[in-house]
């Protein structure tokens, strides 16, 4: 009996077998050269259709899924995305092929097997969708500002004499990739809306690296370090000592840093934070303090200009300490284990950051421009701020295509640098404040820049009329505004010289000359308004008396135009505006009492009258 069962096993077996290799056998023919059955690009049914055919049908359903708007959401926000503006490309020829190859393996039974599940369960092929980086940017740009936060790696920052962790936070990105897929998937289902695909942007630098960090900066710095030089020694306590340190990733260190050692220890980045002792801090906090007991100052290279000729003054190298040396010789020091922690100061070559190859290199050997403005010398003060700024603006370098700010130049015109108060314009108002006088230094510069050619990007002309400059050819300049600004056009760096007098400034442009030919043309009233009269009572005159206390100014449009040509031909053309306002003319009127009469003046005395006995009255005195 146990034989007959085993045979029947064995017959129900083969059976089965049998049908299965008949049934594979049967979908081979009937499947000879088609896409297996089941078989799906998504939602696209790709089953017995010949490679051709699929391909035009994936084609088809791919171009209907392009013209289906849909709406992306993330959170309470949403986006309307339209698939055809986006040019989605998709690789329908490796679709069709990897569809094709499904239930074709090499191995057969693994070939049969997938026939068969197909029958009861879909094969999908991968959809190969792609959107190149730039596109995809531009496409989902506005989904991006919502999505999108950069991670923050955990840090250690000096608060007052101590190291303080900040723990950072991981970031998120859209994934491009999935977000274009959903856009065709979206399309294909016909779906309306879909989630946008985010993904956490892990942070390099954990907040248990950061402490590990703070722990060895905090040991490197509890003892004091000396430094010493020939007979001179500084000592450095813990405060000193923390303003030195540095934290940097791992993976952003150069050859030359001065790092101090961490335990070894895995992170799941890779990198890890450093503490550095920094040249850089140590060239600002360490080599000031021994002033000029090491080495002698770099001088650097200068420009002089005499009669329209330009020569360099050469720098000088000078001697000093040198900080990467310094700062690695303390890293060394500082993570020694107790007893005496010093080091010597070496000194080597400095070279100023402005060299004599560095002003030949710029080729500047001639003057392109040249103004000068005029001024009375009886107002020491104004004086005193016209010769500041004049010499704070002297040597300045404007390279090619650079903007020049004369605020961003020279800075706040304030009393800490020696300015004091004159008259200045303020909304049309003349009053006293500290720097006063120095539009005088702006205006002269504007013209030396109308006369050089350069494109002018911002100027404002003075509130009042000013009569002692070219008509509408004024510039006025306050902190922080407004400002004077210009683009270097000239193709070549510009050197901005300045000389001033008691009388007069002037302000020239260096370089090399680009041919041009400038033509300013006079400045023109384009509408003019008469100062106006206004009149005030003043009890302290008699009544019926005026007496002019403020003479006015009249006001208007001004204009005048800029023409610049090289050989001929027009390089550009600009017009400038200046609008003035009125200053009203003051007239005091007398309200007070009328003025008195003058008594008559006395005549001559008369001869006394014979004494008759009889008194006579005297005269009343003239």
């Amino acid at each position: 009996m146990q034989k007959i069962r085993q045979q029947k096993i064995l017959l129900i077996a083969a059976a089965v077998v049998l049908a299965l290799v008949l049934v594979v056998a049967g979908d081979l023919v009937g499947n000879a050269g088609r896409i297996h059955h089941g078989v799906k690009v998504d939602s696209i049914a790709l089953g017995g259709k010949t490679p051709a055919q699929a391909r035009s049908y994936l084609n088809s359903e791919l171009t209907r899924a392009k013209k289906h708007k849909l709406t992306v959401t993330y959170g309470k926000d949403s986006w309307m995305l339209d698939p055809s503006s986006m040019d989605i490309k998709y690789d329908v020829r490796q679709m069709v092929a990897d569809a094709y190859q499904i239930g074709r393996e090499k191995d057969v039974l693994s070939a049969a097997s997938t026939r068969i599940s197909s029958y009861f369960k879909p094969q999908a092929v991968m959809l190969r969708a792609s959107l190149d980086e730039t596109r995809a940017a531009s496409a989902y740009q506005a989904i991006m500002k919502v999505t999108d936060v950069a991670p923050v790696n955990a840090s250690v920052t000096l608060q007052g004499s101590d190291f303080v962790v900040s723990e950072g936070s991981d970031g998120r990105e859209l994934r491009l990739h999935a977000m274009t897929n959903l856009v065709v998937i979206a399309g294909l289902s016909d779906e309306s809306t879909v989630t946008a695909p985010v993904r956490t942007v892990e942070r390099a630098i954990s907040k248990q690296a950061a402490q590990t960090a703070l722990e060895v900066a905090e040991s490197a710095t509890k003892d004091p370090v000396s430094v010493h030089y020939e007979v001179k020694t500084w000592n450095l306590d813990m405060a000193a000592l923390r303003k030195l340190i540095a934290f940097k990733a791992s993976n952003d260190l150069d050859k030359n840093v001065a790092d101090l050692s961490l335990p070894k220890r895995k992170t799941s980045s890779g990198v890890q934070l450093v503490p550095v002792v920094d040249s850089g801090a140590v060239a600002k906090n360490v080599i000031p303090l021994m002033g000029t007991t090491v080495g002698t100052a770099p001088v650097p290279a200068k420009f002089s200009v005499s009669s329209g000729e330009v020569t360099i003054i050469p720098s000088i190298n000078g001697m000093g300490a040198d900080p990467v040396k310094l700062s690695k010789d303390l890293a060394t020091q500082m993570q020694k284990a107790g007893g005496d922690r010093s080091v010597t100061v070496l000194t080597h070559e400095v070279v100023p950051e402005f060299t004599t190859q560095k002003a030949e290199a710029l080729g500047i050997k001639e003057r392109v421009s040249t103004f000068t403005t005029n001024f009375s010398a009886g107002n020491p003060a104004r004086l005193n701020n016209i010769t500041l700024l004049a010499q704070a603006l002297d040597g300045t370098i404007v390279m090619p295509d650079a903007t020049f700010s004369l605020n961003g130049t020279v800075g706040e015109a304030n009393a800490a640098k020696g300015y004091q108060e004159a008259g200045a314009i303020v909304d049309g108002v003349l009053e006293s404040q500290v720097g006063g006088g120095i539009c005088q230094v702006n205006t002269t510069l504007f013209n030396a820049a109308l006369y050089a050619g350069v494109r002018i990007t911002e100027r404002s002309n003075h509130s009042l009329y000013i009569s002692s400059y070219p008509l509408g050819r004024d510039a006025a300049v306050s902190w922080p505004s407004p400002d004077f600004k210009f683009v270097n056009t000239l193709g070549h760096p510009i050197l901005i010289a300045t000389s001033s007098s008691k009388t007069s400034v002037t302000v020239s442009f260096y370089g090399v000359d680009p041919g041009y030919r400038v033509v300013l043309s006079p400045g023109v009233w384009v509408s003019r308004t008469p100062a106006p009269e206004q009149k005030v009572d003043d009890p302290s005159l008699p009544a019926g008396t005026q007496v002019v206390k403020q003479s006015g100014r009249g006001g208007g449009k001004v204009s005048f135009t800029q023409t610049v040509t090289k050989d001929g031909a027009l390089v550009f053309e600009k017009t400038f505006n200046s609008l003035y306002k009125t200053e009203p003319t003051i007239i005091q009127v007398g309200t007070g009492p009328p003025a008195q009469q003058p008594a008559p003046t006395p005549g001559p005395t008369p001869a006394p009258a014979p004494d008759t006995g009889n008194p006579k009255p005297t005269p009343a005195a003239g």
